[in-house]
């Protein structure tokens, strides 16, 4: 069995599940989809990016995968104002590249840098020749998008050849958009009441 050590400077934090404390890197397979999802309930410590992508690929290698699947997002200040964010793909090989041409609702990212875990892991399987496709879907900057997600599933999904029901994750997009307005309109009626003309501090 592979194991992922994350260094003696990681962070000390567990998931707790149920009551019973657990790693916070979990795996899960689907057996009648033949897809293994690596999910962390933590952000990944940058010093152990490198641990993690050696432990990705050599499980992979293990157990016969043939393609992994990096999704993320690209953080964009004008996100509310989106009705649907867009979509980018980035390769580890050209051959790869190639085939993605058909992915529709997803365009080449042509030019730019991508960091966090998703480098390494890029990295690394394109020299073990293990194909890597990562999906970056524009997204908030601090707070969950489940659209964001959504979108990502969708162009998995139909890289993948199976179809995936987003209508969850969309429902709770309408409603983080809604409460997010809410909050801006709130903000706005409450301002007047701020400005009374003087200084708002004093020295």
């Amino acid at each position: 069995m592979a194991r992922f050590s994350q260094g003696n400077s990681s962070p000390p934090i567990l998931h707790v599940d149920e009551g019973v404390a657990k790693s916070p890197l979990r795996l899960y397979y689907g057996k009648d989809l033949n897809l293994i999802v690596v999910h962390s309930w933590t952000a990944i410590p940058v010093n152990s990016s490198y641990n993690l992508a050696k432990f990705i690929t050599d499980y992979a290698i293990r157990y016969g995968v043939q393609t992994i699947i990096s999704i993320t997002g690209l953080p964009i200040p004008n996100r509310l104002d989106i009705d649907k964010p867009n979509a980018y793909w980035i390769a580890n090989s050209k051959n790869l590249a190639s085939s993605l041409s058909g992915i529709t609702n997803a365009q080449r990212f042509d030019q730019g840098y991508i960091s966090g875990p998703y480098a390494p892991i890029l990295y690394e399987t394109a020299k073990r020749n293990i194909d890597n496709l990562a999906i970056v879907v524009e997204s908030f900057l601090d707070i969950p998008d489940p659209e964001a997600s959504a979108v990502a599933l969708e162009i998995m999904g139909r890289y993948l050849g199976f179809t995936l029901d987003t209508s969850a994750l969309l429902k709770e997009a309408e409603e983080i958009r809604a409460r997010i307005k809410g909050l801006m309109e709130q903000t706005k009626r409450e301002l007047p009441t701020y400005s009374s003309g003087k200084p708002m501090s004093y020295a």
